[in-house]
């Protein structure tokens, strides 16, 4: 399901120098997947809100050459 999220990210804006949709998947699925929500909502205390924040954020700067948005994670 990453990859598929990768091949349409690739398709919309360049992914980073270097990054491959194979390699872009694997960062999206250590991203998005259940275990990394849980240790940091359910463990860590995390609201929803910064959780879905830091996701985008992470995936912007990791995958892409779009500007990494100029926020914090406090929410």
């Amino acid at each position: 399901m990453q990859r598929v999220f990768a091949d349409a990210l690739a398709r919309k804006t360049p992914l980073r120098d270097g990054l491959s949709s194979e390699l872009a998947a694997d960062v999206a699925l250590t991203i998005l997947s259940p275990e990394t929500y849980n240790l940091l909502v359910h463990s860590r205390g995390w609201s929803r809100a910064r959780w879905r924040g830091w996701a985008f954020d992470a995936l912007v700067g990791l995958l892409t050459t779009l500007p990494r948005p100029d926020r914090t994670f406090d929410g």
